[in-house]
């Protein structure tokens, strides 16, 4: 047994740097967090684009996030996807929609990088 992590270590095959899957959920928490209390100046902050741009997820200027879950996160050294649940208002009515918020990393820095819907 000792053999198997001796090799694993030594060819590279070991888990992610410490803290890098914490990192990138508590970064997607915060956007969500921000968006939910309609911090567009955290949002923003927060987002790989200057402030003059829109939101990511922003669907309209009338929806709002109700509820968010961070279902899995996937990630490398500098990415990270994370597979959320997003539940909004919108003036028709509620609807649910899953996908996924991309991340990466510039310097020491977390960024999001762009949503997908499914």
């Amino acid at each position: 047994m000792w053999l198997i992590a001796l090799c694993s270590a030594s060819w590279g095959c070991s888990g992610p740097p410490p803290g890098l899957p914490e990192l990138a959920t508590r970064v997607a928490d915060t956007y969500l967090k921000a968006w939910q209390a309609g911090d567009w100046d955290s949002i923003y902050r927060l987002e790989d684009r200057g402030p003059e741009s829109r939101s990511v997820l922003h669907q309209s200027l009338t929806d709002r996030l109700l509820f968010y879950q961070i279902n899995e996160v996937r990630f490398s050294d500098s990415a990270a996807a994370c597979a959320v649940t997003l539940r909004w208002q919108t003036p028709a009515g509620t609807y649910s929609e899953t996908g996924e918020l991309y991340l990466h990393r510039r310097a020491t820095e977390w960024r999001v990088a762009g949503y997908r819907n499914f």
